[in-house]
């Protein structure tokens, strides 16, 4: 016996601070005859434009699943705490399939309005929200600043809108998503009480398409995104001086914002029927094709300098360069 891998993907827009739980089903949720791949997967807590539901199509010109999903939802949730378990069953008798979901939802209080229209080929969603998390422990949101060995109880405050529009054709299939966002800490036992979060990014904007000739599928997604908050060290006075020693002296937590976040990814694949049992296909993928050096965070170290006075160094943490990936497959 042995198991083949035939279909990989990779949730790179979706991210989670605590477990990472997913689930995923399958069934023919358009009534085309082929089955669809519908997952389930949990999504960080005031991240927003994070879709924790996706659907892959089944492509039967290049007889694999699309490389990118077909339609993503939030369920008008913020975030998916833990993912459980998804079903695809004909609940009504109308030989249509439903999702039926089970999630945990976080510790939070949110309320917010939203809808979604569908016509045609064409679907929008929108959903404006307000969110409040209480009982979040500031030693576990991984500071590394004047906050990094502090320890205290607080709470953070989201305000979001996201905006989506999907257009499928027959070969085609175009998205384009906006999300805003205002998302704050507030810790009462500190100074200043209220900050930006670790992970607020007012702005995102994904242009995402997908296109199928005969035996041949490309795919090409455009994310462009705010930078993430950091503490900078003071520029004035950067050190303070201590009975244990010197000291970083920082400027008020995430004050400052890293540069603007923007990644376009492109794959292709070729299908090639061998022979009535065999077909051979071939993935070549480029990740990052403008080789975008995308900070994903900042922060400095104290270090000290040959006659022992104080200095900084800063450490800068990168997303991937241009990454190419091929593959060959043989399918039976």
């Amino acid at each position: 016996d042995s198991i083949e891998i035939r279909w990989v993907y990779t949730f790179y827009d979706l991210s989670c601070d605590y477990d990472a739980y997913s689930s995923i089903a399958v069934g023919d949720l358009d009534g085309d005859n082929n089955q669809e791949i519908i997952s389930l997967v949990d999504t960080s807590p005031g991240v927003s434009g994070q879709n924790g539901l996706q659907v892959f199509e089944w492509s039967p010109d290049s007889m694999s699943f699309l490389s990118t999903p077909s339609y993503t939802w939030n369920m008008g949730l913020d975030s998916v705490w833990e993912a459980a378990q998804i079903l695809v069953e004909d609940l009504d008798g109308d030989s249509k399939d439903e999702i039926v979901v089970s999630i945990m939802d976080g510790p939070w209080e949110q309320i917010g309005i939203g809808g979604n229209f569908s016509k045609a080929n064409w679907a929008l969603t929108a959903d404006a929200y307000l969110k409040k998390v209480t009982g979040i422990n500031s030693a576990n949101l991984g500071f590394r600043n004047q906050l990094q060995d502090v320890e205290t109880i607080g709470s953070y405050d989201v305000m979001g809108f996201e905006f989506s529009v999907n257009r499928q054709m027959t070969q085609w299939n175009v998205w384009v998503s906006y999300s805003a966002q205002k998302n704050t800490y507030r810790l009462e036992d500190l100074n200043p009480q209220e900050f930006r979060n670790n992970l607020e990014s007012p702005h995102s904007f994904t242009l995402a398409g997908s296109y199928d000739y005969k035996n041949f599928s490309f795919s090409l997604g455009n994310t462009l995104k705010s930078g993430l908050p950091y503490t900078r060290p003071n520029d004035e006075d950067p050190f303070i001086s201590t009975p244990q020693g010197s000291k970083i002296n920082f400027n008020e937590p995430n004050s400052d914002r890293l540069p603007s976040y923007f990644r376009s990814d492109f794959s292709a694949s070729y299908t090639l029927p061998l022979d009535e049992t065999f077909t051979g296909k071939i993935n070549i993928a480029f990740l990052n094709i403008f080789n975008r050096n995308n900070a994903l965070g900042r922060y400095y170290v104290l270090d000290k300098n040959e006659t022992g006075a104080p200095t900084l160094r800063r450490v800068d943490q990168f997303s991937l360069g241009f990454t190419p990936n091929v593959s060959l497959q043989l399918l039976f």
